[in-house]
């Protein structure tokens, strides 16, 4: 659930109960707009590849004040994955802790979505907000991010835990930028996202349906989802070099990877 409550539909805030202030009005509109659903909210932040310290419990998320309003109210638990945690129902949550964890395999929560035949819902949220293509991405193995460990530790419960998280990311040396305009318009086209008369005027994705297009868009073409003057400066390097990217190509001191 991608939230940006500035961005709400007011048609939507007409709906709400605001007797309990606007966040809980919003949460208490999901909750009932969808109410067979079990509700995921991200709960980034993005410090640990600075600070190589994660704190699940104080962090604050960096992603929607909607999500940082759930973080402490005790329906919901926060993932143990660094970066690129997720809040999840109480009930339901995983406690695993994975002392190198990569939030974009096969073990990962974007992984169960996609197994449990979940969705992905903007609530406000534009699709620059997708995160799950970085899961598909992976999938596809695009030659141009290269794979990058964070090592660092994770402080629960007055204990430390040697922990590191590990993922694509692009070269900041390189301007390498997603039309999004593009990825909206195929998706739509395609009938990719669907809307619930509930929800409102919200798009969501089905995350199977949504992993088959991408993939298959990435067969036909790797680069499809660059601007194209990202994929001309891809294709470039990637020749020059023979190869997919490493980080010894960009980042020659790896003492921390």
């Amino acid at each position: 659930m991608h939230t940006d409550v500035s961005k709400v539909a007011r048609s939507t805030l007409r709906r709400i109960d605001l007797n309990e202030g606007l966040l809980p009005g919003l949460h208490k509109f999901l909750r009932e707009s969808l109410p067979e659903q079990e509700l995921w909210f991200p709960a980034f932040n993005y410090d640990f590849a600075k600070t190589l310290i994660f704190d699940p419990t104080n962090d604050p998320i960096q992603v929607g004040a909607l999500n940082e309003s759930l973080r402490n109210s005790g329906e919901y638990v926060r993932s143990f994955v660094p970066i690129f945690s997720i809040l999840r129902p109480t009930a339901s949550a995983s406690t695993r802790i994975r002392s190198k964890v990569n939030p974009f395999d096969l073990q990962g929560e974007f992984a169960e979505l996609r197994d449990r035949n979940g969705a992905i819902a903007f609530f406000g949220a534009s699709i620059e907000s997708l995160t799950f293509i970085h899961f598909v991405e992976k999938l596809a193995n695009i030659p141009y991010r290269f794979e990058k460990c964070f090592s660092g530790q994770m402080l629960l419960d007055n204990e430390i835990t040697q922990m590191s998280v590990v993922y694509l990311v692009r070269p900041l040396s390189l301007r390498l930028e997603y039309n999004w305009q593009k990825i909206s318009k195929l998706l739509s086209d395609a009938q990719i996202n669907y809307k619930d008369s509930r929800f409102g005027e919200y798009e969501i994705y089905n995350a199977n349906a949504l992993t088959e297009f991408m993939l298959t868009r990435f067969a036909e073409d790797i680069f499809w989802t660059l601007t194209e003057d990202s994929k001309i400066e891809a294709q470039m390097k990637l020749e020059a070099l023979g190869r997919e990217f490493r980080i010894e190509d960009f980042e020659p001191d790896t003492s921390n990877a």
